[in-house]
């Protein structure tokens, strides 16, 4: 999963130490009124975490909206940091993905399109928003990514026109990030 393969060039970029609480994920995430259930979780060495919420049965290998949280333990940094880290992790990724990054008062947002490839046949649409919270000892991503079928006219004009249909519906969800009340807890 491309989405994977940004967290685990991100996390390391930012690395600051800070002395607080430190992240809980919960059992279950609200989106768009649906419940998402934790279905995977993976803890690395060097403090960070995932957690990946799945819903109506899917798994985290073959879902259509993956809800995704990412913990980076003692990384303390501010929106721009992160905006600026993540733009560099996403220029170094091959294919490179269209994205648009942004900060809006305590917390930085990224939109992401990655394009089908050989190994991922379907479009994904990623939307991203950064939580830096000094309870928590750390950064703080929620991620909602979704899978889109790619354009059925495989011309450049249909690959276009799917890519830009694509990308409306990535604003709606990077929009949805930005409204939802969800705050880490912390302690």
């Amino acid at each position: 999963m491309q989405k994977k393969h940004l967290a685990a060039l991100l996390l390391p970029l930012m690395a600051s130490l800070s002395h607080a609480g430190e992240f809980h994920a919960p059992d279950t995430l609200v989106w768009q009124d649906r419940t998402y259930q934790l279905a995977y979780q993976n803890a690395l060495p060097d403090g960070q975490r995932f957690y990946e919420y799945t819903t109506n049965g899917e798994s985290v290998d073959a879902w259509s909206t993956l809800l995704t949280l990412h913990y980076g333990k003692n990384i303390q940094q501010d929106p721009m940091a992160w905006v600026v880290a993540t733009k560099h992790a996403l220029d170094r990724t091959t294919p490179r993905p269209h994205y648009q990054l942004s900060v809006d008062g305590p917390s930085g947002y990224a939109r992401i399109i990655y394009e089908p490839t050989a190994k991922a046949p379907t479009c994904e649409s990623d939307a991203h928003r950064s939580y830096h919270v000094g309870a928590c000892d750390g950064l703080v991503i929620y991620q909602v990514a979704v899978k889109y079928a790619p354009a059925a006219d495989a011309s450049p004009k249909g690959r276009f026109e799917r890519l830009d249909w694509i990308a409306g519906e990535s604003a709606k969800l990077a929009d949805a990030l930005k409204k939802q009340a969800w705050a880490p807890r912390c302690d």
